[in-house]
Protein backbone atom coordinates (compact mmCIF):
# COMPACT_ATOMS: atom_id res chain seq x y z
CA UNK A 1 0.00 0.00 0.00
CA UNK A 2 3.05 2.34 0.88
CA UNK A 3 4.31 1.85 -2.81
CA UNK A 4 1.28 2.65 -4.31
CA UNK A 5 1.01 5.89 -2.77
CA UNK A 6 4.96 6.76 -2.91
CA UNK A 7 5.09 5.97 -6.65
CA UNK A 8 1.85 7.58 -7.31
CA UNK A 9 2.73 10.82 -5.78
CA UNK A 10 6.23 10.55 -8.13
CA UNK A 11 4.18 10.14 -11.19
CA UNK A 12 1.79 13.18 -10.11
CA UNK A 13 4.93 15.19 -9.70
CA UNK A 14 6.78 13.83 -12.55
CA UNK A 15 3.77 15.11 -14.57
CA UNK A 16 3.63 18.65 -13.14
CA UNK A 17 7.19 18.86 -14.19
CA UNK A 18 7.02 17.94 -17.46
CA UNK A 19 3.61 20.04 -18.12
CA UNK A 20 5.80 23.28 -16.55
CA UNK A 21 8.84 22.34 -18.99
CA UNK A 22 6.79 22.17 -21.83
CA UNK A 23 5.09 26.04 -20.68
CA UNK A 24 8.62 27.21 -20.55
CA UNK A 25 10.20 26.34 -23.77
CA UNK A 26 6.72 27.57 -25.72
CA UNK A 27 7.84 30.84 -23.48
CA UNK A 28 11.65 31.05 -24.68
CA UNK A 29 11.38 30.63 -28.18
CA UNK A 30 11.03 33.20 -31.26
CA UNK A 31 9.61 32.06 -34.46
CA UNK A 32 10.57 34.17 -37.87
CA UNK A 33 9.27 33.79 -41.05
CA UNK A 34 11.23 34.81 -44.17
CA UNK A 35 11.29 34.39 -48.23
CA UNK A 36 14.94 33.18 -48.25
CA UNK A 37 17.85 35.50 -50.03
CA UNK A 38 21.19 34.32 -49.78
CA UNK A 39 23.98 32.68 -47.20
CA UNK A 40 27.16 33.22 -45.62
CA UNK A 41 27.86 30.20 -43.28
CA UNK A 42 31.08 31.79 -42.70
CA UNK A 43 30.25 34.82 -41.35
CA UNK A 44 27.73 33.13 -39.67
CA UNK A 45 24.39 34.63 -40.72
CA UNK A 46 21.64 33.68 -43.78
CA UNK A 47 19.42 36.87 -45.02
CA UNK A 48 15.49 37.06 -45.41
CA UNK A 49 13.62 39.31 -45.90
CA UNK A 50 16.82 41.99 -46.79
CA UNK A 51 17.17 41.17 -42.78
CA UNK A 52 20.40 38.95 -41.73
CA UNK A 53 19.52 36.08 -38.94
CA UNK A 54 22.49 34.49 -37.03
CA UNK A 55 23.06 30.38 -38.14
CA UNK A 56 25.82 28.25 -37.12
CA UNK A 57 27.23 24.69 -37.31
CA UNK A 58 24.44 23.52 -35.43
CA UNK A 59 21.56 24.48 -37.08
CA UNK A 60 19.33 22.03 -38.30
CA UNK A 61 17.69 22.56 -41.52
CA UNK A 62 14.59 20.77 -42.04
CA UNK A 63 12.62 20.69 -45.68
CA UNK A 64 8.69 20.73 -46.10
CA UNK A 65 8.72 16.77 -45.72
CA UNK A 66 10.42 16.96 -42.49
CA UNK A 67 13.79 15.59 -43.68
CA UNK A 68 17.06 16.87 -42.45
CA UNK A 69 18.95 19.12 -44.49
CA UNK A 70 22.14 21.59 -44.39
CA UNK A 71 21.81 25.13 -44.95
CA UNK A 72 23.10 24.63 -48.29
CA UNK A 73 20.08 23.15 -49.68
CA UNK A 74 18.25 26.44 -49.21
CA UNK A 75 17.38 28.02 -52.53
CA UNK A 76 16.37 31.83 -53.12
CA UNK A 77 12.72 32.40 -53.01
CA UNK A 78 11.96 29.47 -50.23
CA UNK A 79 10.07 30.54 -47.66
CA UNK A 80 11.53 30.08 -44.07
CA UNK A 81 10.19 29.38 -40.10
CA UNK A 82 13.26 30.40 -38.11
CA UNK A 83 12.82 28.61 -34.82
CA UNK A 84 15.39 30.34 -32.36
CA UNK A 85 15.32 28.86 -28.57
CA UNK A 86 16.87 29.59 -25.62
CA UNK A 87 16.50 27.00 -22.71
CA UNK A 88 17.99 29.88 -19.90
CA UNK A 89 15.89 32.51 -19.77
CA UNK A 90 12.92 33.99 -22.15
CA UNK A 91 14.07 35.09 -25.51
CA UNK A 92 13.83 38.67 -26.06
CA UNK A 93 15.33 39.35 -29.66
CA UNK A 94 17.86 36.94 -31.39
CA UNK A 95 20.88 38.61 -30.73
CA UNK A 96 20.61 37.23 -27.26
CA UNK A 97 22.72 33.76 -26.58
CA UNK A 98 20.91 31.29 -28.49
CA UNK A 99 21.56 27.90 -27.80
CA UNK A 100 19.25 25.84 -30.41
CA UNK A 101 18.63 27.39 -33.87
CA UNK A 102 16.20 25.03 -36.23
CA UNK A 103 15.21 26.42 -39.69
CA UNK A 104 12.19 24.77 -41.97
CA UNK A 105 11.45 25.53 -45.30
CA UNK A 106 9.07 25.14 -48.01
CA UNK A 107 9.60 23.75 -51.44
Amino acid sequence: MMIKQYLFRFLVLLGISFCITNSYAEKNQIVMQGTYNSVNIQAGYIVANDMKFSVDNATRVYDSSGQLRSLKSLKPGQQLNMHYRNYGRPVKNVSEMVLDKIIYYSK
